[in-house]
Parts: C-alpha cells; structure tokens; sequence
C-alpha cells in the first residue's frame, strides 16, 4: 500500500471543502506503475467500536438545475439565487490561470445589502474552495460535503461569471418512491 497528497486539501461535512486542482495525479486509480511521489502507507490504530452495515441508502443527486438570478453587490462578489432552499451543492465551470483560488459560500438568505448572511450557518462555515490547474475549462463539484443553501457567493473568479458557471445539485437520500 502506498500513499500521495491528492487534491482534496481539506473536508468536513459541514465545514465544506478545499480543491487544489494542481495536485490532482491523473490514472492514480488505475492498474499499473504509479507515477509522482508515493510513500509506504502508515499503519494507524483502529478506531474501535462495532463495524455496523448502514441502515439507509446513500445520498444522491436527484436533480441539477441552474440559478434564477445573479447580481454582483460589491465589486468581485457574485451572489447566485437558486430561487429556492436545498440541499447539496453547486457544480462549478471556470477558465483561469493556475493557482487562482475560487472560493463558494452558501446560505440561506441575504442581509439588507444583498451580501450573504451566514449567521443562519451558526458554526458551519459552508464554504468549499477550488484551486485552479489552468489547463481550459476545468469542472468542480465537492466530494466529501453538503450544505442547505439558496444563495451562493462567488469571489476569486477569474473575470465575470455568468449564471451558466454554477449548477444546483440536490442531493437527499436515495429511498424509493412510495406516493
């Protein structure tokens, strides 16, 4: 067993996500030489308990669908209105230069000023950050998060975004339909 930095950086379900697109190995999944700076895998402790089979299906993306509205209330800050609460996250298209950062926080709503309110959030930070490699037109959408959200902010982006920059991805768990 061997082991490399990836690009997943940081995660926390209700923290959000850090992308580093530069760091991304690409076949590292795949049969054969593995290429880049692999080490030995270290031996952890076990974390103890009872393994126990899951009891509901996963989530899943049941719809994607694109923002209503974006407005820009300060200069380099886009605000994305979904037009609705959900849960999930936003898939993310961009063009840029290697290294530059695009940083998406959600909330529910919006202050008197248009800016996003996190206060709703409590602790949460809800917000996911994806590091560019600059190869064209690149796609993100988290791996190892979700939040509730009908707005998203947008700062970092290289130029101006357009509403087809960011998708919905509602995510909830995948029971079948009784009704």
């Amino acid at each position: 067993w061997t082991t490399a930095r990836g690009p997943i950086g940081v995660n926390g379900i209700y923290q959000g996500e850090i992308y580093d697109a530069r760091q991304e190995i690409p076949d590292w999944d795949a049969p054969g030489e593995t290429v880049g700076e692999w080490k030995p895998a270290v031996i952890a402790p076990s974390p103890g308990g009872c393994m126990r089979v899951q009891v509901m299906p996963p989530i899943k993306i049941s719809r994607r669908f694109p923002p209503v509205s974006l407005n820009s209330p300060a200069p380099g800050v886009y605000i994305y209105d979904f037009g609705q609460n959900f849960t999930g996250w936003v898939r993310l298209t961009v063009r840029g230069p290697r290294g530059a950062r695009v940083t998406l926080r959600d909330s529910e709503v919006l202050d008197d000023n248009g800016m996003l309110d996190t206060r709703i959030n409590r602790s949460a930070r809800a917000t996911d950050t994806y590091i560019l490699k600059g190869s064209g037109l690149e796609t993100y959408e988290p791996r190892f998060t979700y939040h509730g959200f009908r707005y998203v902010e947008v700062t970092g982006y290289p130029g101006a975004p357009t509403l087809h920059n960011l998708e919905g991805c509602f995510v909830h768990t995948a029971v079948e339909q009784t009704g």
